[in-house]
């Protein structure tokens, strides 16, 4: 008899591997730009980098935690909610509690808007500048536009073209500038959130009938 015992093969145990996966948030490649550097006339590259992104269980589990974390949700939907009536503030110079259109001011409502416009209350002002600067200067030179024609414009869209939010005519003149400036300037990047502001407020308006537009004056 036999008693030798057949060798069976080893088998390496691996440990078990760990992932730091939290179901409250999903990667985003997310870009980041930066401005021209105006005195050494350079302009650090874009970075890209995967960001965490909030997903709905987050929320869930904000309201279930409360404190502080839903204090600063709160926060930030109210931020975003004071920055859309700011537009309302700054387009009539006569607004009072009375004529506030609050039916814009409800999250349904907010929602709907495309995102630059939700943000444009958010641009600084300085940045407004900046992109009105850089306008005035590039434009001439593509255009043949007189440094008057172009300020003119500039201060059209640092309005947020409230002056002439009735008037198609305009708009459409507008419209064709923005799109030359955006594909000529070398700083288009950097007030590129200026420009979809723009861009996507002269779409809104053009889409408009007369009779709505002249009801809004």
């Amino acid at each position: 008899m036999n008693d030798a015992v057949t060798a069976q093969p080893t088998v390496e145990v691996k440990p078990k591997i760990h992932i730091n996966f939290d179901p409250n948030y999903i990667g985003k490649e997310i870009s980041f730009l930066f401005k021209t550097d105006k005195d050494l006339g350079i302009r650090r590259p874009t970075t890209t980098l995967q960001i965490p992104q909030a997903t709905p269980n987050l929320i869930l589990e904000i309201l279930d935690a409360g404190g502080k974390q839903l204090d600063l949700l709160m926060e930030s939907i109210n931020d975003i909610i004071t920055g859309v009536a700011r537009e309302q503030v700054n387009a009539d110079t006569k607004i009072s509690q009375e004529t506030l259109d609050l039916t814009k001011l409800s999250w349904k409502s907010i929602s709907e808007l495309p995102p630059a416009a939700r943000r444009g209350g958010g641009i600084p002002k300085e940045t407004w500048e900046e992109f009105q600067k850089d306008y005035i200067e590039s434009m001439p030179a593509v255009t043949g536009k007189t440094l008057e024609q172009v300020t003119n414009a500039a201060k059209l869209f640092l309005a947020k073209l409230q002056p002439v939010k009735t008037n198609k005519l305009f708009l459409d003149k507008l419209q064709e500038q923005l799109n030359i400036w955006f594909t000529s300037s070398p700083n288009a990047e950097d007030f590129k959130e200026c420009y979809e502001f723009l861009a996507n407020k002269m779409v809104e308006l053009l889409k408009k009938d007369d009779a709505e537009l002249l009801a809004n004056i």
